[in-house]
């Protein structure tokens, strides 16, 4: 693991060192607390994508925890780099479910059509305060900047399913105080290689821009997506943001994905996203082992993902300046 980590780590570093002949206006916002970065590289277009996690918190009819069709079960993921972090922060938290989420990332049960799960201790990617870090392995903010998604999808048939979760946004360290939105969506598949996904998202009140700043997604809107694999080693994805928007206050924005994985367990992510009035566009990729163990192994030990490691870069472009986003996301999955 420890030479992954290292990689992972000299890209992000590598990455840093070339943003610094940008000018003052390029922040460096580094976060670890997310199972998003998949998502994220791939420009958020991410509506009928498959996905374990990372699916509750944008699509949850394409919330799947074993794509692999194995047997029903309960499901643990957890994150290796957990226990270090919770040590090394150990000063900026007071609430004791600050070291769980960092370890405990998500629970999922599975049983015939049905899946089950919730992601724990999901990281906020709005605002600056909390995020423009130059230590990578840097949690401040996290204490009070974090959500709990819940969620399931229910299989209509091989080929469509229907999905609901919640979210509990937590802004201040006080659970009583934490406030509810929510998400239902569906996932279609005409063919087998092509997947049509939509979504409706709901922020409560106060939150409605909750996730504009990079994922574009706003408060009471529809969101369609699809996705299709010419080959079975490339995922191409499309999103429009916004299509419906009750309070007509987001911009419509295209949102494109691709994902190639040329050797077993090893992705290659790039994605481009535009508004529509051209005020703000963003570009990222990422590079992502889908199974260290089987990667390692030639594929021989496992046949589901058991420890995915998952980096990621992205770049917005505003008028006024450049804001840049690295993410790295370790989880081992149990069951």
């Amino acid at each position: 693991m420890k030479p992954i980590l290292e990689l992972a780590m000299a890209c992000l570093l590598a990455m840093t060192a070339w943003t610094d002949g940008m000018g003052d206006d390029a922040k460096r916002m580094v976060t670890l607390g997310t199972v998003k970065t998949r998502a994220v590289s791939m420009g958020g277009a991410f509506t009928s994508v498959r996905d374990d996690l990372a699916a509750l918190d944008f699509n949850p009819a394409a919330f799947t925890l074993d794509p692999y069709g194995g047997d029903a079960g309960i499901f643990v993921f957890l994150n290796p780099l957990g226990p270090w972090l919770a040590v090394k922060n150990r000063r900026l938290y007071s609430d004791p479910s600050v070291p769980i989420g960092l370890c405990l990332r998500g629970l999922g049960f599975s049983a015939g059509r049905i899946d089950a799960g919730v992601l724990l201790g999901e990281e906020s990617l709005h605002g600056d305060w909390n995020l423009d870090r130059r230590d990578p392995f840097d949690a401040t903010g996290y204490e009070t900047e974090r959500n709990v998604d819940f969620g399931l999808s229910f299989a209509l048939t091989q080929r469509a399913a229907l999905g609901v979760s919640g979210e509990m946004l937590l802004r201040r360290p006080d659970w009583r105080k934490a406030k509810l939105g929510y998400r239902y969506g569906l996932i279609v598949q005409p063919r087998t290689n092509f997947t049509v996904g939509l979504f409706y998202a709901d922020f409560p009140e106060g939150f409605n821009r909750e996730r504009a700043d990079l994922e574009s997604l706003a408060d009471e809107t529809l969101n369609v997506g699809v996705s299709y694999k010419p080959w079975t080693f490339a995922l191409l994805s499309f999103d429009i943001r916004n299509v419906s928007d009750e309070e007509q206050s987001s911009v419509r924005e295209p949102h494109m994905g691709v994902e190639l994985v040329p050797f077993r367990h090893l992705a290659l992510r790039g994605g481009y996203a535009r508004t529509t009035d051209g005020k703000q566009e963003t570009f990222s990729c990422g590079v992502g082992v889908l199974d260290l163990r089987s990667f390692l192994s030639a594929g021989r030990n496992s046949d589901r993902p058991f420890f995915g490691i998952q980096s990621g870069w992205a770049l917005q472009r505003f008028p006024f300046g450049r804001t840049q986003w690295f993410f790295l996301t370790c989880l081992v999955q149990i069951g």
